[in-house]
């Protein structure tokens, strides 16, 4: 198991390679600029802010959150370290909403006019954000 410095610097690594990535695309014209500042924004933002150690309440993502890091009690609550938070469909999906649905309903109420396709990205940069810690811990998808 990583340590949390470890996971940091794994995060780092994988926006790093997502970006090399997405310049090469940009490059090429296979996809957008805005799309791509999405994906790498959820790579760097699902390993540091929306780890899978979100279900410890006192760990360096947590920490990451300052004031805000009450918003996460109920979710360190309900999963037990290593249980559901550590999956690789359900862990990031869960997170995503539980961050979601208040976000929405902020955004709703400044006339949210719709998701882009940019959203999408930013999700999958989450959850290859994600994947990386789970890789860092040795968690794989099968065990």
């Amino acid at each position: 198991m990583a340590s949390g410095k470890a996971h940091d610097l794994h995060g780092l690594i994988a926006a790093t390679a997502a970006l090399l990535l997405c310049v090469t695309a940009i490059i090429f014209k296979k996809i957008g600029v805005v799309d791509t500042t999405g994906f790498v924004f959820g790579v760097v933002f699902g390993a540091w802010y929306l780890s899978p150690d979100l279900d410890m309440w006192n760990t360096r993502p947590i920490k990451k959150w300052g004031p805000f890091k009450y918003f996460w009690a109920p979710y360190a609550r309900l999963h037990k370290h290593r249980g559901w938070s550590h999956s690789w469909i359900v862990g990031p999906g869960v997170r995503i909403l539980y961050l979601a649905v208040p976000v929405a309903a902020i955004w709703w109420c400044w006339a949210f006019k719709g998701a882009d396709l940019w959203l999408l990205w930013l999700c999958g940069g989450v959850y290859v954000g994600n994947w990386v810690h789970l890789i860092g811990d040795a968690h794989w998808p099968w065990t």
